[in-house]
């Protein structure tokens, strides 16, 4: 029963895809307008999904090259269903950027196989996937700099001494920025101890909670939450700092900080790209290897205190602000460190 029903919704979701690419694609010769179809993880109640959605809607606003930018997306298809999504995506006629939010490599490769041209532009985002070159382009979101920002907040603030992560899973552009916010932390308080926990899920907020709830029963008074769960911060009245994207309004009392994604630097590059094959017959080069934006790139930074700022003493600001701007201007450099994590 399980199973046919999740069998007619992902044939819905595909059946929906397709009648909403009827649109006639942009000419190639002097193109004014360029149709962006991507399939992401989850969908925007995905916190992740959510800072690409909302950067694509920044850089529809600038209109690069005067473009008129349009979206079609889908969400939530893995395995077999996804690769389903993807074909129909290329095979419509219409899709000239396709991004792949999803660690997705081997179901691109499938569909390419059958669709070797340039007609299509195609991008993988995050880690698990893998690097084609030619028409193929391979995106990150490093976020160890301001998580190492966030660190140094953590380790000045700590009654405990004792921080946490509630992760995802171990993945390369996971542990980076895990890694460096234990090393800012313990540059400014080598007292700190840490704690780590990976529920295997990209999305499950009971597990997350679950997570918390244990790790504040460990001491716990500064966690990384890479789940958008912060009921236990708020009752504990411990501060638990966000991801991705300003979350403080989830958790008004709870949530100081937060890293931030800006994924406007990757999409203007890969419109670029484009732009530059389109006009000048430039050929793709896509990256074999992930492509990030630094701070200084403007691709990561650091959320506003919001109504912590008077709670965090001037000293601790100044020291952020001296660190974020050795960063930005180059003078200092953070590490990036793939390791998995473990608990102290």
């Amino acid at each position: 029963m399980v199973k046919h029903a999740l069998k007619s919704l992902v044939l819905g979701t595909l059946a929906s895809l397709a009648m909403s690419l009827a649109a006639a694609p942009a000419t190639a010769a002097d193109p004014t307008s360029l149709k962006f179809c991507t399939l992401l993880s989850v969908g925007k109640e995905a916190t992740w999904d959510l800072t690409w959605l909302e950067g694509f809607e920044r850089v529809k606003a600038d209109a690069p090259h005067g473009l008129k930018l349009d979206l079609n997306t889908v969400e939530n298809l893995w395995g077999d269903e996804a690769e389903a999504g993807l074909r129909l995506f290329a095979e419509s006629g219409e899709c000239e950027i396709i991004w792949v939010h999803s660690q997705l490599s081997d179901q691109l490769e499938n569909v390419r196989k059958d669709n070797p041209g340039d007609d299509i532009l195609w991008v993988l985002a995050g880690s698990g996937n893998r690097g084609f070159g030619g028409n193929v382009y391979w995106y990150y979101a490093r976020l160890h700099e301001p998580a190492y920002l966030m660190g140094l907040l953590a380790g000045k603030m700590s009654k405990t001494n004792t921080m946490g992560v509630v992760g995802t899973f171990p993945a390369d552009d996971v542990n980076d920025y895990i890694n460096a916010f234990f090393k800012g932390a313990k540059d400014v308080n080598p007292k700190m101890k840490h704690k780590i926990t990976f529920v295997q899920s990209w999305y499950d907020p009971p597990k997350f909670a679950e997570a918390l709830e244990a790790e504040i029963g460990l001491g716990a008074d500064m966690i990384m939450m890479l789940g958008s769960v912060f009921g236990p911060c708020a009752d504990k009245k411990v501060w638990c700092f966000g991801k991705y994207r300003d979350e403080n309004y989830l958790a008004p009392d709870a949530v100081p900080t937060g890293t931030m994604i800006y994924w406007d630097p990757a999409i203007k590059d890969i419109i670029g790209h484009w732009w530059a094959h389109k006009t000048q017959n430039k050929p793709y080069s896509g990256y074999t290897e992930p492509r990030w934006f630094s701070m200084a790139e403007g691709g990561a930074g650091l959320a506003p205190y919001n109504g912590f700022g008077p709670k965090i003493p001037g000293d601790v600001k100044a020291l952020i602000e001296e660190t974020k701007a050795k960063i930005v201007s180059g003078a200092m450099v953070i590490p990036i460190d793939t390791s998995k994590p473990v608990s102290e």
